[in-house]
């Protein structure tokens, strides 16, 4: 497992491909599942609020988490073999401390509190990367996670959460199933604070 953020960013992002273990905290660890016919991934972002404590407070904020596998190809640049994205759209009320939760399959959480919002946020994800015969055989693979933390801009909310709720496919030249309009929002910089991090697991070499 490794991991990399730049040292300011209190952002960080951590990733286990198939026979690595994830330290997802003091308490507990996840371990990919020995055996079977079934390779899985997990990563978990860590460190949501750590660079802003009152981040999605009034401004409504994004994290958006970009999974991508790669088959390293030696001398060449490796190859990628597909991506996934995952966001979250949050924003807390300054007065109660509750908070509105949209996630990536258009499911809406009411959160009861700023430390149930991070635990959410900071959960550990499990990836299924499919069996042994879906990759090419003796090849070398390895999984990159890119997590994108961002206030979002008042005319920016109505595309995210149009593409959360499902009412707005990625159709039309979209990138990762996301609409070219809400990708740039996603991915774009506001300059109202915005941190990225990304991590990558070890190299792994599918057994059948």
């Amino acid at each position: 497992m490794a991991m990399h953020a730049s040292p300011a960013a209190a952002l960080e992002v951590r990733v286990a491909g198939p026979g690595e273990s994830l330290v997802a905290d003091s308490l507990t660890t996840w371990s990919s599942p020995a055996g079977g016919d079934t390779l899985l991934a997990a990563f978990r972002a860590s460190g949501v609020f750590a660079g802003n404590a009152r981040l999605g407070e009034g401004i409504a904020a994004t994290l958006l988490l970009v999974v991508d596998l790669w088959e390293e190809r030696g001398g060449w640049w490796d190859s990628l073999v597909r991506s996934q994205a995952l966001a979250y759209r949050f924003r807390v009320d300054a007065w109660t401390g509750t908070a509105e939760l949209l996630d990536f399959r258009g499911v809406e959480e009411d959160i009861p509190d700023h430390d149930v919002l991070r635990i959410r946020l900071e959960q550990v994800h499990e990836i299924l990367l499919g069996t042994p015969r879906d990759f090419q055989a003796d090849k070398r693979y390895y999984l990159t996670v890119r997590a994108f933390l961002r206030p979002m801009k008042l005319e920016d909310l109505e595309e995210v959460d149009a593409w959360l709720s499902g009412r707005v496919t990625g159709s039309g030249g979209g990138i990762l199933g996301i609409p070219k309009a809400v990708a740039r929002v996603l991915l774009g910089a506001s300059g109202l604070g915005d941190e990225s991090a990304t991590g990558r697991s070890g190299v792994f070499v599918p057994s059948p």
